[in-house]
């Protein structure tokens, strides 16, 4: 029999809700809707569901469940199936799912591994939401995910690039780079610096350039684990960080990338927030015809 008209026999389907925020895609699925089997080995599972071939294609997945009203846990895993510490676009899709499914709420916190974060709704007008995400405080001294820091060092740099280390929950590399520079050229340095050995255990990449207007700066993202992806909101988060510590940025930052029109980005270093606009594209079932997924 084709496998095509077995799938009845299958013993689990999973509902799953694809989010997109400014091109950055994420499948959310609720953890309580996992066997125990799954749950063991969420990343080998959204190693293989985040393929854009073999899948249904993402740039990571998050699971989410619920802990009390208007707090939930939270766990995001790149599309190489490894878990990371946060994600701001992951957060936010995860948001404008609880806002749809639950309409009286306005605002959530999500207990993530680096803590909690709120994310507040500005406006629904599904399939769209309007949110203001929370993404934490910038640190420039993050031992534990840069060991190279010297702090007699003025800056950094690997095999002739120059980049400034930052977390901010997640570890980020920031590179500023003249505005002659071009968006092929800005993709190339920040795969390159991306491979550094200086980064064994990966590194989210912003290469950055200045805008036409004072205050709008323009980014390419190549994310760990995942690679050139059209925006990253911890990577808006790392930009503005770098851009406060060497007083370039202005009180509302905007940063343009290949996949949103304009990523407003404010706060401090003790907190930043990035205001975002998520879609939820659509829900779906995924009926594994192998039993290794």
């Amino acid at each position: 029999m084709n496998a095509l008209f077995s799938l009845a026999g299958i013993p689990q389907r999973i509902d799953l809700i694809k989010t997109v925020s400014c091109g950055n895609d994420f499948l959310q699925l609720d953890l309580e809707s996992l066997s125990e089997k799954r749950r063991s080995r969420l990343g080998q599972f959204a190693h293989a569901i985040c393929d854009r071939h073999n899948g249904m294609g993402a740039d990571g997945l998050v699971a989410r469940c619920s802990i009390s009203s208007g707090t939930f846990g939270f766990q995001v895993f790149n599309r190489d199936g490894r878990e990371a510490e946060l994600s701001g676009n992951g957060m936010a899709g995860c948001a404008a799912v609880v806002f749809a499914l639950e309409p009286g709420l306005n605002s959530i916190t999500l207990q993530t591994a680096v803590g909690p974060r709120r994310i507040a709704c500005k406006q629904r007008r599904f399939p769209r939401v309007d949110m203001s995400v929370e993404i934490g405080p910038a640190d420039f001294a993050n031992y534990r995910q840069f060991p190279f820091l010297d702090k007699r060092a003025g800056g950094y740099a690997s095999d002739g690039i120059d980049f400034f280390p930052v977390s901010v929950g997640n570890p980020h590399a920031v590179c500023l780079v003249p505005s002659g520079i071009s968006e092929k050229e800005m993709v190339e340095l920040g795969q390159h610096l991306q491979s550094s050995t200086r980064f064994p255990e990966g590194i989210n990449v912003e290469v950055v350039r200045p805008g036409n207007t004072p205050g709008h700066w323009h980014a390419r993202f190549i994310e760990r684990g995942v690679g050139i992806t059209q925006s990253s909101s911890t990577g808006c988060a790392a930009i503005f960080a770098v851009l406060h510590k060497q007083r370039l940025a202005a009180q509302k930052t905007v940063i343009f990338s290949a996949g949103a029109s304009g990523i407003h980005v404010g706060g401090n270093l003790d907190g930043i927030t990035v205001e975002n606009t998520t879609q939820i594209v659509y829900k779906g079932e995924y009926a594994p015809l192998s039993q290794e997924n």
